[in-house]
């Protein structure tokens, strides 16, 4: 009763206030320059689409595992990031109206891109095909109450008050947002508990490598392709870091729903790399953003 509390109404409140602070930094005028100049959008979202996907598939092909756990190293690819890779762009002084736009158009590709990839691993790995499927309005009405209307309330609220008194708030949300988002962790965490996996540590310890190879990987995949294109300094940082975060909640409930996979084994990577990839995704940000160029010259 209270785990479904928590995920049903506190926990998307507090990935909703994490987007109304993130929304007061930004304006209109920062999403109108990334549609007129979509390089970016397409580049990230080629990216996070097709890119990692594929490095996950070549990753789960080397890998002497289970095919189940194959299968749930490519399902981690699938499902990209949300709130916490904008906020890791907001607190590492990226892109964010680029990061929220990548994080709603993928959440909506999602509904056709996951099914589609998983089903093509189940055929590889597994020889077998199921039909599985993602509901469109659940979604759609997700995005615009966690991400959109946050947002766009934060920057009508910004410009309403004015952008100096902003700036004084933004000298404690910068420790607010990262705190409301370790309460979203605990809350994860707490509402998950149930469908912990029973599995011996070393069986964790065997997948990590991989798992860190695809979330560097990714990372470095996002960085670089963006560099050659020449991206903007902050734009080739937003993503590399929306490239490297996966959304491994909405991995794990795929691999154990009932009504989908239904494959505890198959959540294993995605449980594993849930536990150090927002440490890995702050520590490689920095490192990206310490050797940019300071002067943009790209889209």
């Amino acid at each position: 009763m209270f785990g479904e509390l928590l995920a049903t109404y506190i926990l998307p409140l507090v990935l909703a206030l994490i987007m109304l602070g993130m929304g007061l930094s930004l304006t209109f005028n920062d999403f109108k320059r990334i549609i007129r100049y979509p390089k970016s959008m397409l580049v990230g979202l080629g990216l996070q689409m097709i890119g990692l996907p594929f490095l996950a598939f070549l990753l789960a092909w080397v890998a002497p595992f289970s095919p189940a756990i194959k299968v749930g190293i490519v399902l981690v690819a699938a499902c990209p990031g949300g709130t916490v890779s904008n906020l890791i762009t907001y607190l590492l002084q990226g892109n964010l109206a680029l990061s929220i736009l990548l994080t709603s158009f993928n959440s909506l590709l999602t509904i056709f891109t996951i099914p589609s990839i998983v089903n093509l691993a189940l055929w590889v790995f597994m020889g077998d095909r199921r039909e599985l499927s993602l509901p469109f309005w659940n979604t759609f009405v997700q995005i615009l109450l966690i991400t959109v209307i946050p947002a766009v309330l934060g920057i009508y609220v910004r410009h309403r008050v004015g952008k100096r008194r902003v700036e004084q708030w933004q000298r404690w949300l910068k420790y607010l947002l990262p705190g409301l988002l370790g309460i979203a962790m605990v809350l994860t965490i707490y509402f998950n508990q149930d469908n912990s996996l029973s599995f011996r540590w070393y069986d964790y310890l065997g997948i990590l490598p991989f798992m860190l190879g695809l979330n560097l990987g990714g990372m470095l995949l996002g960085y670089y392709v963006s560099k050659a294109v020449h991206l903007k300094r902050k734009n080739c940082l937003t993503i590399a870091i929306e490239v490297g975060l996966q959304n491994t909640g909405l991995a794990i409930t795929v691999a154990t729903s009932a009504t989908m996979l239904n494959s505890p084994e198959a959540a294993i990577p995605a449980s594993v790399y849930a536990l150090f990839t927002f440490f890995t995704a702050v520590g490689l940000g920095l490192f990206f953003r310490e050797r940019l160029p300071r002067k943009d010259s790209g889209e």
